[in-house]
């Protein structure tokens, strides 16, 4: 049996912050996109790439967005993959490039991952995160999905780099802003 703390119910900020520790997940708990893991409770997804409104893969996105979002940032970095995709790595993870080279964003300095975070229709978040999950597992890299703290204090899913590409940094943190052409 699970004991209560009166100061629990009395200090809303510290139940928030227990409930924040426990539903971090740490790198060693993230796994590659193609083995995404449910938690529907989570109806929130932090996007920087092509799944921004706009962007190639939108349309995977566009039928399962509560509405427009809003402009968000997350601690890390991140890069253009060369591919015509972005890549980013949050908070202290490991970038480990095809040629065997590893640093992490810690070492790499501060930065800052801009993109949009977006409430997901809770009636179809699972079939949502199915297909992304496909599509993102799809690509080079080896993305998966974990879960991130916005600017905003909020806990959304979003889509990690994994190894094997060769990644040049957007210093800026803003893939809208590549030259792509």
């Amino acid at each position: 049996m699970h004991e209560v703390n009166d100061g629990d119910r009395k200090d809303p900020a510290s139940s928030r912050e227990r409930f924040a520790k426990l539903v971090r997940i740490s790198q060693s708990d993230s796994v590659p996109a193609s083995h995404g893991h449910p938690r529907p409770e989570l109806a929130r997804l932090f996007v920087y790439g092509t799944l921004l409104p706009g962007d190639v893969r939108w349309h995977l996105l566009r039928p399962f967005v509560v509405d427009d979002g809003w402009a968000d940032r997350v601690p890390g970095r991140l890069y253009d993959t060369g591919e015509d995709y972005p890549a980013a790595v949050f908070d202290d993870r490991t970038v480990t490039t095809r040629h065997g080279s590893t640093s992490s964003a810690a070492e790499l300095g501060d930065g800052v991952v801009l993109g949009r975070t977006f409430a997901l229709v809770e009636a179809s978040i699972t079939r949502c995160l199915e297909i992304l999950d496909e599509e993102e597992g799809t690509v080079g890299g080896w993305y998966r999905r974990i879960v991130v703290r916005t600017a905003a204090g909020t806990d959304a899913w979003a889509y990690e780099y994994g190894s094997g590409l060769d990644l040049t940094p957007v210093e800026n943190g803003d893939w809208t802003t590549v030259d792509r052409s």
